[in-house]
């Protein structure tokens, strides 16, 4: 919890780590509606906030901060974090028709069934899923800050605070054009710590497994922007799809990015190349 003394700042800040889920818990379950995800015009009022709950959540601040929370101040927190999960592209999840998902499921319980394996059923995964999401996000968020404050007070010890060198590369969850997932991790090559990474799924990209590591590019890009972090360079295997990409970007955004080949990947090829002429 806060420290006593500083009591704006610790205040929002544990204000900020009271479980989401809780909060939609306690609204649902005392007849409020919550987001729906598919209508960009969906919000929580004020009148769906229970007299309890507002209680409650006043009682456990005052035993960090002498701060007295509104119905208006707890009807924005949930506005802002339900549509920060339920609408950030990090956890964007692509709407499934049920008899799909069913389908999946049946094949799974299957596979499991001949290895002897328990599998939770599909409707525990998914209330289990929407309770811990808020929290992961939550952990997620603070572990990031965390690193990217790392690496600023890396470059700032070196006197060249910006703008970052970073590497980025993409993952499949198997080979060839059966992908299903493409995971694309951007790392700072001055202290090797991982950044961000983003998550495609092939039903975002029309059920095409190339177009996810460059919609995951994208994306990453876009979520540097939106940190503020100024980028000097861009390390990336010798896909074209790479530096079209960047390209448009510097464009785009007005920046100078310099795109440069991967030394292992750069290495790999022309080994490749040798062996083939030898």
């Amino acid at each position: 919890m806060g420290r006593h003394g500083d009591t704006g700042k610790c205040a929002s800040w544990d204000l900020e780590q009271i479980k989401t889920q809780y909060l939609l818990a306690e609204v649902t379950a005392n007849g409020a509606q919550p987001l729906n995800t598919a209508d960009d015009t969906s919000y929580v009022s004020e009148a769906q906030i229970p007299a309890h709950l507002l209680d409650r959540l006043n009682t456990a601040t005052r035993t960090f901060a002498e701060i007295t929370l509104r119905v208006s101040d707890v009807a924005r927190f949930m506005n802002f974090y339900m549509k920060k999960y339920f609408r950030s592209h990090t956890w964007r999840i692509p709407n499934v028709p049920e008899e799909q998902d069913e389908q999946e499921q049946e094949k799974l319980t299957q596979w499991s069934t001949e290895l002897g394996l328990g599998l939770p059923s599909l409707s525990a995964y998914k209330r289990v899923f929407t309770e811990l999401r808020p929290s992961i996000e939550v952990v997620h968020e603070k572990h990031q800050n965390r690193t990217i404050q790392q690496i600023r007070t890396a470059y700032e010890r070196e006197g060249c605070p910006t703008p970052w060198d970073i590497a980025v590369d993409g993952a499949f969850d198997s080979r060839g054009h059966s992908a299903e997932l493409c995971k694309v991790l951007a790392v700072d090559l001055r202290t090797k710590l991982c950044i961000h990474t983003e998550v495609v799924s092939r039903r975002e990209t029309g059920n095409v497994s190339g177009a996810m590591e460059k919609e995951g590019f994208r994306r990453l890009l876009r979520w540097l922007r939106s940190r503020d972090i100024a980028v000097g360079s861009i390390s990336t295997d010798r896909s074209a799809m790479y530096g079209k990409e960047i390209e448009s970007y510097n464009a785009e955004s007005g920046q100078n990015i310099k795109w440069h080949l991967d030394p292992w990947h750069m290495a790999r090829y022309v080994h490749k190349n040798l062996q083939a002429v030898s």
